[in-house]
This record gives C-alpha cells, sequence and structure tokens, in this order.
C-alpha cells in the first residue's frame, strides 16, 4: 500500500484546499474504504470511516463534516438512511455517490455521483470542487 500511495502523492490533482474538508467516507468493502480514505488524506482532507451502521450515525451525530461519500458496496437501503440521517444533520453539506461504473444508477439524490472506475483523480478534483462551492456558501 506504501508504493500506491507513494504514487498518489506524486500524481496528485490541485493542491489541497486552505481549509481541511472534512469528508465522511462510507463503505462497506473495508479494503477499499481504507484506501479511499489513505489517497484522500494524502490529498489534504480530514477523512472518518466508520464502520458499523452504529459508528456511522454515531460520527454523523457527533462530528461536522462538508462532504458524505456513499460507495456503491453499501446496499441501496443502508445508502438511503445515511443519506437522509447526514442530511438533516449537515443540510447544506453533498452527498457524493461513487458508483462501481459510469452506468450505475444512485440509489440516493446525490449532488454528485462519481465512478470508481474512473480512478481516485476524479474523486480528489471533485472534492475540490464541492470544497470551492462549500466554501462560498459558508462565506455568504
Amino acid at each position: 500500500m506504501a508504493s500506491v500511495l507513494k504514487f498518489w502523492q506524486t500524481r496528485r490533482t490541485p493542491s489541497p484546499p486552505a481549509q481541511p474538508v472534512r469528508v465522511l467516507n462510507l463503505c462497506a468493502n473495508g479494503e477499499l474504504g481504507l484506501l479511499r480514505s489513505t489517497i484522500l488524506r494524502a490529498n489534504g482532507f480530514e477523512v472518518d470511516s466508520p464502520n458499523s451502521e452504529q459508528d456511522i450515525l454515531g460520527a454523523i451525530e457527533q462530528r461536522t463534516y462538508d462532504v458524505a461519500l456513499i460507495c456503491h458496496s453499501i446496499s441501496p437501503e443502508a445508502a438511503l438512511k445515511f443519506a437522509n440521517h447526514f442530511l438533516k444533520r449537515h443540510p447544506d453539506k453533498w452527498l457524493i455517490y461513487v458508483a462501481k461504473t459510469p452506468w450505475e444508477q444512485s440509489p440516493i439524490n446525490a449532488n454528485v455521483s462519481v465512478s470508481a472506475i474512473d480512478g481516485p483523480e476524479l474523486l480528489i478534483r471533485t472534492l475540490h470542487d464541492c470544497s470551492r462551492v462549500i466554501n462560498r456558501a459558508d462565506a455568504a
């Protein structure tokens, strides 16, 4: 994993946001979630990746997030539950659905959908774009 991290640190897209973006990374596949979290942290994002439903709901209640990433590995029912809970607690923040392929339909009403097969660079660029929108909204 160290070589993968080094590769993504050297290929970073835009520089990290001035104010760290807090990301809630929800993924049922532990290895995929860990890899995604590691790459996002290496690119300047603050990331929490709770594992259980109880931990996810607790994190949503106890912390403030700018973005929730909901991975295709989460069941559609659980994705909808977590998305609704996230938006109740963080109404002006963003939901990003990470689909397996570009053709997969999102089970949630996400602000943005990205495809996992497009690689981490697209997700990183999308998070940077979200951070600019969020920072403008917070400044207004």
